[in-house]
């Protein structure tokens, strides 16, 4: 879903249908031809620049650097200043930010001396896009207010829709969702009020969608994806089109429904490749690969994800190399190639740089265990079938009571030998878990310790969540080397000590605020216990820090079960004052997304509970 931060900057950069340019284009090439003047010539040569932005990028560039020549004493600042924005927007959609930066400063700055407000606020609009681009999020939000201040004095309204709207994406861009969503909104309602061309219109549905996305109003995000992919097919443009298309289709896939998000994918593809779109091709082809990794297909995610990986390795933009990196190593992991998969791992954790850390550290640790023991078994394998053989042989040569004694000795040796290696591949799990354990354990002394320095609450709050995640991750791994079996973990145990872990970390009073267990003594595997433990840590930090306010007192009900209906049950579930009265902060996005991934991670179903104050159900198998 962060796709939209590295590709939506193009799409205002494509004005004009593609297959309705070409006669438009042709009626301009002959223009140029019979040109009488070098002014009547830099006229066209401008509209042709500006065209061939969803036509020819290539050609459209060959245009304004012959414009550029044909600049003299009497061309007019508005004309330079035109021709410099329309190059700008050329290397722009070419992924050549820098380029596009020099031009449309250039440009700006003609506007700028010469009073032209609304021309340079149509240039500050493309470098807050470039900015946005380049992960300047704080630059492009302080650009989008300054867009908006011209708008407002000029007093266009549909401009002014337009400029709301671009501040939404800026916001956006920063995380501020809810404060994105009233600029949005605002925006598309001064579009419609002003009778807004639809390219525009198009736009801010996009957007809507965008963040309605992120709010995870998945519903209300399908409903402006459709009404966004409408309107830019009413306006003709493929390019908006396949941005929406490939919106849509992160919507679907959210929803689960697969196959239609796979159908607006390839789509979306299809019309990267035709116009050279570079960005937007490989940002199609992360969420085909993404798609057929969730529907198990890994033989058909592979070979796209190696061809994207060696065509990103080639553009050097090494910010969208976390996500074909993480690809490769499912793909590579769901076909049993663990060697591969903990060789491509290890270089998604080398350029990630999140809040997932600790759990990317967990993971190759998986990986280097479960390629450790696959190898392990090979050899295992391996020695079973020569005893086989051994085995068929002697007994071919039955008679002689000699061969018979030997063999029986020998299949006497192999049972101590495969007892022995798996004793050998028990203790290495353990030594793993525990090593593991000692790792988080460091880093959640690291967060704890700068903790101490930190003075704001909203940064100290999230470095104490961080730290609750770690210790719910290093819970898992302690249970682990220290239970009879390395690979199965006592849920009661470790519900009962994740729980006190985390109210010990906010500091409270038994007396006010009490844990109520209600768990099975059931056992599950570390890949399902992780994301169950960081599922319960969210439920609980959130019903500590907004569920009894004011030293309200009350309880936290924890039940973990396994129902007569099969599969497994947890369900956290407090007496508070709901979440209508809760007053939360902007950090409960990330914990609401995070409770939202791990329960697709475990195909579960997710029901709110009802009754007094807030709870969660959780149903999986």
């Amino acid at each position: 879903m962060n796709t939209h931060h590295k590709i939506t900057f193009l799409f205002l950069f494509f004005p004009i249908a593609l297959f309705s340019q070409t006669p438009v284009i042709d009626s301009l090439e002959q223009s140029l031809q019979n040109a009488q003047s070098d002014t009547a010539s830099l006229s066209v040569l401008i509209e042709l620049t500006h065209l061939m932005n969803g036509y020819d990028l290539e050609q459209g560039l060959e245009y304004g650097y012959q414009g550029l020549h044909l600049i003299s004493d009497e061309t007019t600042a508005t004309q330079k200043a035109e021709l410099l924005t329309a190059i700008g927007r050329i290397h722009a959609n070419s992924s050549q930010p820098d380029s596009a930066i020099h031009y449309f400063e250039q440009a700006n700055a003609i506007f700028e001396a010469s009073g032209n407000l609304a021309g340079q606020a149509r240039v500050l609009s493309k470098l807050q896009w470039v900015a946005n681009y380049l992960g300047r999020y704080e630059k492009a939000a302080t650009i989008a207010f300054q867009v908006l201040g011209i708008r407002e004095s000029l007093g266009e309204e549909a401009e002014i829709g337009m400029a709301n709207s671009d501040v939404g994406d800026a916001l956006y861009n920063q995380g501020n969702y809810q404060e994105a969503l009233d600029y949005a909104l605002r925006g598309y309602e001064q579009l419609k009020t002003a009778g807004a061309p639809e390219v525009d219109l198009g736009v801010t549905a996009q957007l809507l969608a965008d963040i309605n996305l992120q709010l995870d109003e998945l519903d209300t995000a399908l409903n402006y994806a459709n009404e966004a992919l409408q309107l830019r097919q009413n306006a003709g443009d493929l390019v908006d089109i396949a941005l929406s298309q490939n919106t849509r289709g992160n919507i679907l896939k959210y929803m689960e429904r697969y196959e239609e998000a796979l159908s607006d994918y390839q789509e979306a593809n299809e019309i990267a490749i035709s116009t050279g779109f570079v960005s937007l091709e490989m940002a199609t082809l992360n969420n085909i690969v993404d798609i057929y990794i969730r529907m198990e297909e890994y033989g058909l995610a592979l070979p796209i994800v190696r061809s994207l990986w060696q065509q990103l390795q080639q553009t050097g933009e090494q910010y969208k190399w976390p996500e074909a990196l993480i690809n490769l190593s499912q793909a590579y992991e769901g076909l049993g190639q663990y060697d591969s998969a903990l060789v491509y791992y290890k270089r998604y954790t080398a350029v990630h740089d999140s809040l997932f850390t600790a759990e990317a550290d967990e993971k190759v640790a998986e990986l280097q265990t479960r390629y450790e023991t696959a190898q392990k078994e090979a050899t295992i394998y391996q020695q079973q079938q020569a005893l086989s053989r051994e085995r068929t042989i002697r007994w071919y040569s039955v008679g002689i009571a000699g061969l018979l004694l030997v063999l029986a000795l020998m299949l006497l040796q192999g049972y101590r030998t495969i007892r022995q290696k798996n004793r050998s591949i028990e203790a290495l799990l353990y030594e793993i878990h525990h090593r593991v354990k000692n790792n988080l354990q460091v880093l959640s002394s690291l967060l704890s310790l700068q903790s101490r320095y930190i003075q704001d609450e909203n940064a100290l709050d999230a470095i104490r969540e961080g730290q609750n995640r770690v210790d719910a991750m290093g819970l898992i791994h302690q249970q682990l080397y220290t239970g009879a079996t390395p690979a199965a973990l006592n849920m009661q145990t470790y519900l009962h000590e994740l729980g006190e872990t985390v109210a010990d970390s906010f500091g409270l009073d038994d007396r006010r605020i009490q844990i109520r267990y209600e768990v099975e003594p059931v056992e599950l595997d570390a890949e399902t216990a992780i994301p169950v433990g960081l599922i319960t840590n969210e439920l609980i930090t959130n019903a500590l820090k907004y569920a009894f306010p004011d030293n309200r007192q009350g309880e936290i009900r924890l039940h973990f079960s396994r129902p007569a209906q099969g599969g497994y049950l947890l369900k956290v579930q407090d007496n508070g004052v709901g979440k209508a009265a809760a007053v939360t902060d902007s950090g409960t996005a990330f914990g609401t997304r995070l409770i939202r991934l791990l329960s697709q991670k475990l195909k579960a179903r997710v029901e709110e509970l009802e009754g007094t104050g807030y709870g969660k159900a959780i149903w999986f198998d």
